[in-house]
């Protein structure tokens, strides 16, 4: 491991730099005339890789792996289609019953903006679940520019998450995360088993998560080279080492079924990310 503490005020640190240049940028579009959200997403996501280059330096822009295999594309390309591909994952894990469709550590919400534009489901209410504020308020102000869209921005903790943001009773949800548990070194099984309590009344409840974990099931990978390195990464950076444990804890609590997992799919080459989605029993 590199020494990096991957604790709240890190992650509090980074973010509110990052998310912060974000909302201001917002700020500057979300008043001109006509701006509408498709244009304020795409030129939000151009800001971004902007921002990106500052931060990974000579590291940017990277390659991306898809199915095995590596392609050179510029990042604003990348950005596309990793966000594409994640909607028709969160699409085809939808339902006509579900009403609420929330992520968890969303940062300003690309992923939910993404869903609604690409044909996510009408009349349900959407959660961008968020611990650092800025990303919270750049959500919030890309939201007000379609006001079909019913958002709310929540606050939310990986280190103390509280549930009590959604309503008691609802149609099906779908709850997603996308490279965020990633930031957790340790994830708490105590998360979904709070989760799960809280949405009792709910018909459905689904999860999918695109993480690179996909090391912790080395069983499913076509290439144990690739699985080394991975892990190997993973270690390096802090990131997460014990999602499979809790899932695997949740299935044997009879609380969850896990129906997918497809390893190392998509993404940067050194940290793709895995498919996982589970339905709660």
């Amino acid at each position: 491991m590199n020494g990096i503490t991957r604790d709240r005020e890190f992650i509090t640190r980074k973010y509110d730099e990052m998310w912060g240049a974000i909302h201001q940028h917002v700020c500057s579009k979300a008043d001109l005339p006509g701006a509408r959200l498709p244009e304020l997403l795409r030129g939000t996501w151009e800001f971004s890789h902007a921002l990106a280059a500052q931060y990974m330096q000579e590291n940017w822009p990277q390659k991306f792996y898809l199915a095995g295999k590596t392609f050179g594309l510029s990042a604003l390309a990348q950005e596309f289609i990793w966000r594409d591909i994640i909607t028709d994952i969160l699409l085809k894990s939808t339902g006509a019953e579900v009403d609420v469709i929330a992520e968890l550590g969303a940062g300003w919400s690309a992923n939910i903006f993404n869903l609604w534009i690409r044909g996510g489901p009408r009349g349900t209410r959407y959660y961008g679940c968020e611990h650092v504020e800025a990303g919270r308020s750049a959500a919030k102000l890309l939201a007000e520019s379609d006001p079909e869209l019913a958002f709310q921005a929540p606050v939310f903790d990986w280190d103390d998450p509280n549930f009590d943001f959604l309503p008691r009773s609802s149609g099906g949800m779908l709850v997603f995360s996308c490279h965020s548990i990633e930031q957790i070194p340790n994830l708490d099984v105590a998360t979904f088993e709070k989760l799960i309590a809280i949405t009792q009344n709910y018909p459905t409840l689904v999860g999918v998560h695109i993480e690179p974990v996909g090391w912790q099931y080395p069983e499913l990978s076509n290439d144990q080279s690739l699985t080394k390195k991975l892990k190997e990464y993973a270690y390096e950076k802090n990131y997460n080492t014990n999602f499979r444990a809790v899932m695997d804890d949740l299935v044997a609590q009879n609380q969850i079924e896990v129906q997918r997992v497809v390893v190392d799919c998509f993404g940067a080459p050194r940290n793709p990310g895995t498919v996982v989605i589970w339905r709660r029993l």
